[in-house]
């Protein structure tokens, strides 16, 4: 009799910086000569921006679907349609956010449940924590998938059991060292929150926490080249097997993969690697700051930043949200040396290119891990 394909479901957090290395793991779990296949849990929107991804993985034979859930957001106040975090745009609407994924749970498991057989683990994103008590009660092995590097992972470990944002600190500002940590690191509660820390989340926090903790197993998005002492000592610190199979993102090494990766990009792919074609050798700044961060309006950081980059008479290519402090005549007074995208940009295909030689970043880990092939300071 032969044997059945071992099934896994991923379950990220609605978020694009989230959902990309996801379904980078999807490929990766799939390609495993045929005994594995994959399922990834979405709403519609992320189901739609990530469909040529999908498409790309069963044209290369790889057993990847989705799982498309209703998302219960306008139930609980949200706009509709607002269904990923880089589309909110009120404060309070963080947390009705959450509460709307918490309620994720009830639909996941009735999906799991009209299975012909139940899946043979869950791998859930470590913000997104509404898979713990269904995998309980379904019986599944359930892994806790975290995004952000292991040196922040196991920084927010420490720092949480020894207190530091239960206000035993005394100013926020207050420098202290990381406790516990395989290197020297001086940090203040104001940098260094983590995720969840903000008053209302206080019921989500203590999901992911007891999510992490009851977890069969963790998967860290690096590998033990780039942080091998901090992916052990996260191991030790938590007594659990701990899987460090990145960067997800080198799975991306065709053009057409590295194109479609994330949102349909807001300008063809073939037409920014045309410009860059036509710029020298590592010559280029790339200015992206992710999905979710914002420039604020006041003080001017946009106005200020087209300013700097104006004044620079360097060549650059910048994938700008938000362009309301833009003048008028900015493209046209940057014309044959910026490049402005205004939207979503093909972010791999650009930092290929052996035309950038500089990424102006927030710092987020996938910003981080993209260019780490290339060439390309950061």
């Amino acid at each position: 009799m032969a044997t059945l394909p071992l099934h896994f479901v991923l379950v990220p957090l609605l978020a694009q910086g989230h959902v990309i290395p996801m379904m980078d793991m999807a490929r990766l779990i799939a390609g495993r000569g045929g005994s594995a296949r994959v399922t990834i849990v979405l709403t519609s929107v992320h189901a739609a921006r990530s469909r040529a991804v999908l498409d790309h993985a069963e044209r290369a034979g790889l057993d990847v679907d989705f799982a498309v859930l209703q998302f219960p957001g306008p139930a609980l106040g949200l706009p509709e349609g607002c269904e990923s975090h880089d589309m909110i745009r009120e404060y309070s609407h963080f947390k009705l956010f959450c509460d709307a994924m918490s309620l994720l749970a009830e639909p996941l498991e009735a999906y799991l449940r009209a299975l012909p057989r139940l899946p043979d683990c869950i791998v859930a994103d470590s913000c997104s924590p509404y898979p713990t008590d269904v995998a309980r009660r379904l019986g599944v092995p359930r892994l806790v998938f975290h995004g952000p590097s292991a040196f922040f992972v196991l920084a927010v470990h420490n720092l949480a059991k020894n207190g530091v944002y239960d206000d035993r600190v005394a100013d926020d500002f207050e420098p202290f060292e990381v406790p516990d940590f395989p290197v020297h690191a001086v940090v203040n509660r104001a940098t260094s929150l983590g995720f969840f820390q903000t008053p209302g989340l206080e019921r989500h926090r203590r999901d992911i926490l007891d999510a992490e903790a009851t977890a069969d197993g963790l998967v860290l998005n690096t590998c033990a080249v780039l942080e091998g002492a901090f992916v052990d000592r996260y191991a030790e610190a938590l007594g659990k097997k701990v899987w460090a199979i990145g960067p997800l993102c080198l799975l991306d090494s065709d053009a057409e993969t590295t194109a479609v990766r994330g949102n349909p990009a807001a300008v063809d792919a073939s037409v920014v690697v045309t410009w860059l074609d036509a710029r020298p050798p590592q010559s280029v700044l790339y200015v992206s700051f992710g999905s979710v961060v914002h420039l604020f309006p006041i003080p001017p950081q946009v106005a200020e930043l087209a300013a700097g980059l104006e004044a620079s008479n360097r060549p650059f290519v910048w994938a700008a949200k938000e362009t309301d402090g833009l003048d008028s005549g900015f493209d046209a007074r940057v014309e044959g040396r910026g490049l402005v995208i205004r939207g979503w940009a093909p972010q791999m295909t650009i930092l290929s290119h052996p035309s950038v030689g500089g990424f102006l970043t927030l710092c987020g880990w996938n910003s981080a891990l993209e260019p780490s092939p290339t060439a390309c300071r950061f």
